[in-house]
């Protein structure tokens, strides 16, 4: 699944969005489809939802996206990932570039991710929409932590999933 999708993607000079979510990718689909995100000039968008990548999917991600990625929008969702994927993808946000739309929502994401995020998003200053809802293991402290990042941010301008937080 996720290699051929790779091989294909490593050949290809025209796609621009990738849709796999349900595909049962996995990591190892996941890795590879990253590997060739580093030298693919046109891919806007990849949608792999609901794939378990997991923290080390997320991983591998996270470092195809701090290569000079063209990636604008990245939808995650559902996947289980846990703070060391959210960390990851944290750190790749800091200094990327093309990211506008982020969707990790039904994933794990505790207080260490929260404090990472929150440093992420006082740093970026592309992304402009960012969904964390449902299933986040978000506690009241940790959506603290992470309005603390917002208050630098000045390019985020949609935020899905802090309903229930109040301030």
């Amino acid at each position: 699944g996720g290699k051929a999708i790779a091989g294909a993607l490593a050949n290809n000079s025209t796609l621009r969005s990738l849709y796999v979510s349900r595909n049962h990718v996995g990591v190892e689909g996941c890795e590879e489809i990253a590997g060739v995100l580093a030298n693919n000039v046109t891919l806007t968008t990849l949608s792999i939802g609901h794939n378990q990548i997991g923290d080390r999917g997320c991983k591998a991600i996270a470092q195809a996206l701090t290569n000079e990625s063209t990636l604008t929008t990245l939808d995650i969702s559902s996947n289980q990932i846990g703070d060391n994927g959210y960390r990851a993808i944290a750190g790749s946000l800091v200094n990327n570039l093309t990211l506008t739309t982020l969707d990790m929502r039904y994933n794990e994401i505790g207080e260490e991710g929260c404090v990472a995020f929150a440093d992420a998003l006082a740093a970026n200053s592309t992304l402009t929409s960012l969904n964390f809802q449902v299933s986040n293991e978000i506690s009241e402290e940790g959506y603290r932590i992470l309005m603390c990042g917002l208050v630098c941010n000045k390019s985020l301008q949609k935020l899905v999933g802090c309903s229930s937080f109040t301030y």
